[in-house]
């Protein structure tokens, strides 16, 4: 379970990163 939630953490936060950098507002 701890590696599925990893992943999905992961995936979250690469989905979150490419919305901020659709809007401009942070570029990473």
């Amino acid at each position: 379970m701890a590696a599925e939630a990893l992943t999905l953490s992961h995936r979250q936060v690469r989905y979150l990163v490419a919305r901020y950098r659709e809007d401009g507002a942070v570029a990473v």
